[in-house]
């Protein structure tokens, strides 16, 4: 099978997130989407982000009506830090399915400061999300060219361990976890952003509160 990889803190997760990759999965006809939540992601200290345990939960009821999108508790199960590349390695060992890591354009361009990012690189084939970065823009070619990586076409590079990379055209929704965590703090609405059931949770249980 054709399975896509996609992680995050998902704190919580919204249509951000799942607009995109829906787009993602059927455009290159994938059979499923495993939805990886971070339990302890190395790039993140932020006191805001709630137990892993609940987290999953809230992504479990935001991808109950979608039959493609599996939600994954791979790096709950883990101790320790939650590194891309160990999951990629474990995933890796189910040979007979054929595997996509999906990121977006911010995270693709802070690649070099992953753990073992030159390993990841060589695993599988990597699909970019399309994202307004919030920093500088950078040369997507002279960036592509400085991980080894030689164009096929417009969208499509490839590097010596025949591994490609998509710069993928998806929808951009403006919204983030930050300020959907702000409006449940300010009580302003978040209906349309996260999916009713996961939405209903957070409000009965109160999260995000403080």
């Amino acid at each position: 099978m054709n399975i896509g990889i996609f992680g995050g803190t998902f704190n919580p997760i919204h249509i951000g997130h799942l607009r995109p990759v829906e787009e993602v999965r059927e455009y290159f006809n994938l059979d499923r989407v495993l939805f990886i939540l971070a339990k302890n992601p190395p790039h993140k200290t932020n006191a805001n982000i709630i137990d892993a345990k609940i987290r999953f939960k809230i992504l479990e009821l935001a991808l109950e009506n979608n039959e493609f999108f599996i939600p994954s508790d791979i790096e709950i199960k883990r101790e320790g830090k939650s590194y891309t590349y160990d999951t990629l390695i474990e995933l890796k060992e189910q040979k007979n399915n054929n595997y996509f890591l999906i990121i977006g354009k911010d995270s693709f361009y802070d690649i070099k400061s992953w753990y073992r990012w030159k390993d990841i690189l060589s695993i599988m084939d990597i699909i970019v999300l399309n994202r307004r970065l919030s920093k500088k823009e950078y040369n997507e070619e002279y960036y592509l060219n400085s991980l080894c990586y030689k164009k096929i076409d417009k969208f499509e590079y490839t590097n010596d361990f025949k591994r490609k990379i998509y710069l993928f055209n998806n929808s951009i929704i403006e919204v983030s976890s930050s300020k959907i965590r702000e409006n449940f703090k300010l009580n302003i609405s978040n209906k349309y952003l996260i999916p009713d059931k996961a939405l209903d949770f957070i409000l009965k249980e109160r999260l995000y509160r403080e």
